[in-house]
């Protein structure tokens, strides 16, 4: 079975029941507003930005919460992100790991873990 994307050593997977159901991707451009005296304002290109990815999903069990320590402890760097061909999609940094967990066991244990993560391209 092929994998979803790797974050440096961390892989999205349905075989390491790691695999997300929503990826979102946004592309802005660089395009800015100069306001003109008694004119329509003009645009100016004056950057380009850096492209953002967001994945969502559900996982079920202990290892749902596992997994997602090992992203946070993962966002204090770049890594290598790659997609299921194996292209190299460039450095990405981990902004935000957004964590919802349901169906809690009497001993803390989430049956399901809903989670959304928020990735921006480095450079």
């Amino acid at each position: 079975m092929r994998n979803m994307l790797c974050l440096g050593d961390f892989v999205f997977s349905p075989a390491k029941n790691t695999e997300y159901e929503k990826l979102s991707r946004r592309f802005r451009s660089g395009w800015q507003k100069q306001e003109r005296m008694g004119q329509k304002p003009v645009k100016q290109l004056v950057s380009l930005p850096l492209e953002t990815i967001s994945l969502s999903g559900k996982w079920f069990g202990g290892s749902a919460t596992e997994a997602l320590d090992t992203l946070r402890s993962m966002m204090n760097e770049p890594h290598t992100l790659t997609n299921n061909a194996g292209d190299n999609l460039g450095q990405w940094t981990i902004d935000n790991v957004e964590e919802n967990q349901e169906q809690i066991l009497s001993d803390g244990e989430p049956m399901i873990t809903q989670f959304n993560i928020q990735l921006e391209e480095y450079a």
